[in-house]
């Protein structure tokens, strides 16, 4: 194995524990945030941003919620074209600034730690047969 191969080794290492890691907090946000939150009809505005990259299409959506007397906006990128005007926002309620039109993000956070942690073990393994470790 040459120098440059373990220094990309050894940073692709460093870059699979930050997502790995990076996908349990995700997780842990997740899990908070879908126990506390409060669910409430919110209308979504009238105009959205379409894109489309390869064979996915996003659309860049505001929307808004009163809580509490006070009007609240947020913004999301959600992957089904927007049909009706009426949608469900989930926020916190002692922070109704924070807020989205989903739930359930543990799953595939879990499941991308568990992607990026599989290949740090791969890697690793790959140096310690290289004698890199």
């Amino acid at each position: 194995m040459t120098l440059w191969e373990k220094i990309w080794t050894y940073f692709a290492c460093v870059v699979f524990v930050i997502l790995g890691f990076g996908s349990i907090w995700i997780a842990i946000d997740s899990y908070i945030f879908d126990n506390a939150c409060y669910a409430i009809i919110g209308e979504l505005n009238n105009s959205y941003i379409h894109e489309r990259k390869h064979f996915l299409s996003s659309y860049s959506v505001s929307y808004n919620f009163n809580y509490d007397g006070k009007i609240y906006t947020g913004y999301q990128t959600i992957y089904n074209k927007p049909l009706i005007k009426e949608t469900i926002v989930y926020f916190m309620p002692d922070e109704p600034q924070k807020n989205r039109l989903d739930r359930g993000r543990i799953f595939e956070s879990l499941v991308t730690s568990f992607v990026m942690f599989f290949f740090l073990a791969q890697t690793i393994k790959r140096l310690r047969a290289n004698q890199g470790i």
